[in-house]
């Protein structure tokens, strides 16, 4: 495995103490040994550092950059700056990988050029429990090598650009840019479009699988969707729309745009009044046969339909604040 490129692994981390070990421990058991894996600290409070520090004593490939806290996105640059493998995949710090993953992408990279990307399946579970893959389905994901504008439109519908699936040869860098440090919500939305822009083709690795976990929060709504979250929503869209109508032209890329406005304004209902109408400003350019504002489950759509969406939204709230307060609080809902 020595002469084996080198692929580069990127972790930022924040608070996620619970979770870091198995997602690094899923990267260092791969199958693929000439790795590096670059962990970065972005101020965490938690004891994750430490985790990382006592996982590095054995293992000199993992390395600790700590830094104060700047968010995901500079934490993500900051590890890709001192890192030095041909190949680079950014990772979320709790995620988990299948064995084969990253000796596939290699593979199926090896004879193309370097403005080609390779991708994996993913499937979500939620919290610890892995009985959830079976319980929440996601819609079906492209498995065959093609172009990057029928991986973003392959849906018809807004992608989710799950960060831990890409392996990319480092000189694609050199042509997007790293990742957008004035965003923080939904950043992927634009990084990886702006990069998909000068992929030549993206290959799918077969049997191969990441394992994507999704926290149920306690809180209130109102608390994670804030003026800074929805300024980085708005801003990741409007250049996601930038970036993919510079090379892909058609009414179904338009429906996807809308689409995307239309998720932000519906999670800035009605938290965040001033963003729904800066948002609605948005969908103007659009005609209302390409996108609809009912789309979040038969209940939903039927108030929507009788009572208006923002009637409909306002109950939606009002049940995920009693859901989220009851869990806290550690009653049923």
């Amino acid at each position: 495995m020595n002469d084996r490129p080198l692929v580069s692994i990127i972790i930022p981390l924040y608070n996620a103490a619970k979770y870091v070990g198995d997602a690094i421990k899923s990267i260092t058991s791969q199958t693929y040994k000439a790795l590096e894996i670059v962990v970065v600290n972005d101020g965490s409070t938690d004891n994750g550092p430490s985790i990382v520090e006592k996982m590095a004593e054995t293992d000199s490939r993992i390395k600790l950059l700590h830094q104060e806290n700047k968010g995901q996105c500079a934490a993500s640059n900051a590890g890709y700056k001192i890192s030095t493998g041909t190949y680079v995949k950014f990772f979320d710090a709790d995620d988990i990988l299948s064995p084969e993953t990253i000796y596939q992408q290699v593979e199926v990279l090896q004879n193309s050029d370097e403005f080609s990307v390779s991708y994996i399946d993913y499937i979500r579970f939620y919290d610890d429990d892995l009985s959830t893959i079976d319980r929440y389905k996601l819609p079906k994901l492209i498995n065959y090598d093609c172009t990057p504008a029928e991986y973003i439109t392959f849906h018809g519908s807004p992608q989710m650009y799950q960060c831990s699936i890409w392996l990319f040869h480092r000189a694609i860098f050199d042509k997007s840019g790293l990742w957008d440090e004035r965003l923080s919500l939904i950043n992927d939305t634009e990084f990886f479009p702006r990069i998909l822009k000068y992929v030549s083709r993206l290959y799918y690795a077969a049997n191969c699988k990441l394992y994507y976990r999704t926290n149920f929060r306690s809180g209130s709504l109102s608390q994670t969707v804030t003026e800074k979250s929805m300024r980085s929503a708005i801003l990741s869209v409007d250049l996601m729309a930038k970036h993919t109508r510079s090379f892909i032209s058609s009414e179904l890329m338009e429906r996807i745009i809308a689409l995307s406005y239309v998720e932000i304004l519906e999670m800035s209902y009605p938290s965040q009044p001033k963003w729904t109408k800066i948002i609605e400003g948005r969908l103007k350019q659009f005609n209302k046969s390409q996108y609809t504002l009912t789309s979040s489950g038969k209940l939903y759509n039927l108030v929507s339909k009788i009572a208006g969406w923002k009637t409909a939204k306002k109950i939606q709230h009002i049940y995920y604040l009693k859901r989220y307060k009851n869990r806290k609080a550690g009653t049923k809902n």
